[in-house]
């Protein structure tokens, strides 16, 4: 592909990463073979990355590869009051509204957009209104409360663990066992937690630290 047109590859979160993956990184980046590409890795600042560092201690391998470190910081709150403006409905995004979503989110994209799918549901004729001062606290507490029991349990757990869980040893925790994998697919598809595999394990922690809190 990169022989014949720009090729950019991105990989997200690769502190999930474990040491087979960057022995598969090593072998695509290695001169004197290595294909023309931009490969963006992205990870947690405040997190182990075991597969960057053993890229960074065979560095030697990868002389012809450039590398640059970009920290993303949080959204300017323009850009964040702006992005909240998109995001919800036209005839109810008040400028109330929209900078306290935008103050609220701390500039993460993530949780802006979350804040900013509550109002829009709050906001439908069929739905109760939303207070002006939306706080995060009280939506992740209403979603919460809306889940059934198991998923919650398993939210409880995985959020006062502090490091991501082994899924079965999580789902044994909550007394559900394997047949609970379908609870971590609903509470993944609600953006609560999230999961990767790890030396073949699946772990799973909240999707954000927010949640856990």
């Amino acid at each position: 592909l990169s022989a014949h047109q720009p090729l950019v590859v991105c990989i997200d979160d690769i502190h999930w990463g474990d040491l087979d993956s960057a022995s598969v990184l090593r072998e695509l980046l290695r001169s004197p073979e290595a294909p023309r590409l931009l490969l963006l890795l992205t990870y947690r600042d405040n997190a182990e990355v075991p597969l960057l560092t053993s890229l960074e201690a065979h560095a030697e391998e990868f002389a012809d590869v450039r590398t640059v470190r970009l920290r993303l910081g949080p959204l300017h709150p323009d850009d964040a009051r702006s992005l909240a403006r998109q995001l919800c409905p036209t005839q109810a995004a008040q400028d109330e509204r929209i900078a306290g979503i935008a103050f609220e989110s701390s500039g993460s994209p993530f949780l802006l957009c979350e804040l900013a799918r509550h109002f829009a549901a709050s906001a439908s004729p069929t739905a109760a209104p939303a207070p002006s001062a939306m706080r995060l606290t009280d939506v992740v507490s209403q979603r919460v409360q809306q889940l059934a029991g198991p998923a919650r349990r398993v939210l409880e757990i995985v959020s006062v663990a502090g490091r991501p869980l082994e899924r079965s040893f999580a789902l044994r925790v909550a007394g559900l066992g394997e047949r609970g994998r379908t609870v971590v697919s609903r509470l993944a598809e609600a953006c609560l937690v999230r999961s990767a595999i790890r030396s073949e394990e699946v772990l799973i922690e909240p999707y954000h630290d927010r949640i856990s809190e």
